[in-house]
């Protein structure tokens, strides 16, 4: 198992290109200018007003001063209506007021020009309010200035004699406020940078892990099930990466049980000898094994959700699906598949509420011919046996019933009886020999034989049935020895086999050659006659058990229709190959292929 791959986290840079960190950044950069903003107008404004405060307790410490200086004067010049008023060595404008509104005097303008003051907002609050003092902010007519007025009333005695008023223009408010905002904004630009300095560096700690964890996540997603995320934080950022570890664990596993989950199925299904098609509810291919799609002659991506229907599969096997999920019953049927007999079954695959089906297919078109074959062969065995049974009953009946019977008559029935007898033992012996080679153990014991000799031997004990038959028996064989791993009696029956069946079909004054080539592991043997040949058509069958071209002449000759299936099946336990080429009318040749013994580590087994 594949340890847990722990990824440093190396988003720093990266994660600068996260949404989530500008948005959150952004949302705390407009917090901090819009507070610090605001901070810094609100704190103008106190410090305006505190100024505008501290300017008016100052003028009215100094009304309180002019009160005294300038009251009697005022009484003065009432009295005696010429008293001169200086108000020049006073830094802010003063003004002084008769209680019927008449400017006294002025330090600014002449009083003589003045309006009447007893409307002024200053003199009039005086009047209206408890306070002792009046005073108002405007623009002066007069001197084009925002000025702030201070009143009072001029008092000796605590009789009103009439009012003074200061003024100073607000420019000096403004100034200190002017300052104020200068050095603020200052301040306020320094630390609104700082801020935004300390706010990205805050909102990289939080997007950068929530990057980390979308980076690996998407790597996880695409199958890196390994990866980790660090987990050093203690706060909610490292519980969720630890969440998110635990679950990509959880997967890896949940993984690892289904991939192996899925191999040993493969395994199962792909060692079978029947081909499996797993399908869902909407006939999409969710599985098929390497069997069925050399049965069916396809070769599709279970990934790729094929739809069965869209494939080109047997019409019958479409319409076995097709009844499967019309009746939701289980199907089963032979069908014929691109030339082959498939035992077909359509189960049902899933819990109650169906969720698919497996299709079953099993080539049994090996066992149709087996079958067929078994049949055949008792049919043919009865009817080889049955033959001179009967032909044996009816002689010995007519012997037994007829007691006059001449002698030469029994004795030729008696020489019948004994052919009937000789085929019947020829037909056993056969039939025991082909029975011994089919249940031959593969494991037996096999000796070094030399088949050359073993060739001429066989020709030598064939020479005279040839003579008999009027043939011509030839042989050419290599000068050297070839030996092969055998059994020296199965294959002196393999060739004699051969050679009668080439004497057995070969007209007389025709020629029958036994020749040997050697090839670099083989040796290939060849009996070569100019007999009746065998059709195009039946060639493939001729190795069958009791199978003859030409039954009569076969009954005639004396043959069992056995040989050449014995000359097959010894061929094949020696690890050889048989095959024959003949011209109908013309003769055949029979090849057998035999792998050479090299050396003493051939010797088996």
């Amino acid at each position: 198992m594949a340890s847990d791959i722990v990824l440093p986290s190396n988003s720093g840079f990266q994660s600068l290109r996260s949404n989530l960190l500008w948005r959150v950044w952004g949302g705390l950069s407009v917090l901090v200018i819009i507070s610090i903003s605001l901070l810094g107008f609100v704190s103008a404004q106190q410090i305006g007003s505190d100024t505008r405060e501290a300017i008016e307790d100052a003028l009215q410490s100094q009304l309180l001063l002019l009160n005294q200086i300038y009251a009697p004067q005022v009484i003065a010049r009432h009295d005696s209506q010429n008293g001169v008023i200086d108000l020049s060595e006073i830094p802010d404008r003063v003004t002084l007021i008769a209680l019927d509104g008449v400017v006294i005097a002025d330090n600014r303008e002449l009083a003589s020009l003045m309006d009447n003051h007893l409307d002024r907002p200053e003199i009039i609050a005086i009047e209206t309010q408890a306070n002792r003092f009046g005073s108002t902010t405007r623009r002066s007519e007069t001197l084009d200035l925002d000025m702030l007025y201070v009143a009072t009333d001029l008092r000796i005695g605590g009789e009103k004699v009439g009012y003074v008023r200061i003024s100073r223009p607000l420019s000096a408010v403004d100034e200190k406020v002017g300052q104020f905002r200068e050095s603020t904004a200052v301040l306020a630009s320094l630390l609104i940078l700082a801020t935004l300095f300390a706010g990205l560096i805050f909102a990289q700690q939080i997007s950068s892990p929530l990057f980390e964890m979308r980076r690996i996540s998407t790597r996880m997603a695409d199958g890196e099930f390994d990866l980790r995320i660090p987990e050093g934080r203690a706060d909610e950022f490292g519980e969720l990466a630890g969440a998110i570890n635990q679950l990509g664990g959880a997967i890896e596993r949940r993984l690892r049980d289904l991939t192996r989950n899925r191999n040993e199925l493969e395994a199962i299904l792909g060692g079978l000898e029947e081909g499996v098609i797993a399908i869902d509810r909407k006939q999409r291919v969710i599985h098929i094994n390497s069997v069925a799609e050399t049965l069916l002659g396809i070769s599709i991506d279970p990934r790729a959700k094929v739809n069965l229907l869209q494939l080109q599969v047997d019409a019958q096997l479409r319409e076995l699906v097709s009844a499967f999920l019309a009746e939701s019953t289980n199907q089963f049927r032979n069908i014929k598949i691109l030339g082959k007999t498939v035992a077909t079954s359509v189960l049902r695959s899933g819990g109650p509420s169906f969720e698919g089906a497996i299709i079953v297919l099993q080539d049994i078109t090996e066992v149709r011919r087996l079958e067929r074959a078994r049949t055949d062969f008792v049919a043919n065995a009865s009817h080889e046996l049955k033959t001179p049974i009967a032909a044996l009953k009816g002689f010995i009946d007519t012997l037994v019933e007829d007691k006059s019977m001449p002698a030469d008559t029994a004795s030729h029935f008696l020489s019948r009886s004994a052919a009937q007898v000789s085929r019947l033992q020829g037909v056993v012996t056969d039939l025991l020999q082909l029975s011994r080679l089919e249940s031959r153990d593969e494991d037996r014991a096999l000796l070094r034989i030399d088949l050359i000799e073993l060739l001429r031997a066989v020709y030598t004990d064939k020479l005279q049935d040839a003579h008999l038959a009027d043939i011509a028996l030839e042989i050419a064989l290599p000068d050297e020895s070839v030996e092969v791993l055998g059994e020296n009696e199965s294959l002196e029956q393999l060739f004699t086999n051969l050679i009668d069946n080439a004497l057995k079909y070969s007209p007389s004054g025709s020629i029958v050659r036994v020749v040997a080539e050697l090839s670099d592991s083989t040796v290939k043997i060849q009996v070569i006659d100019q007999g009746i040949g065998v059709p195009v058509k039946e060639q493939a069958r001729i190795f069958e058990r009791f199978y003859r071209v030409d039954r009569a002449r076969s009954r005639e000759k004396g043959g069992t229709g056995l040989g050449l299936s014995i000359v097959k099946h010894i061929t094949e336990l020696h690890g050889g190959k048989v095959a024959v080429e003949s011209v109908e009318g013309k003769g055949s040749t029979f090849t057998v292929t035999l792998p050479i013994a090299y050396s003493q580590g051939d010797l088996a087994l």
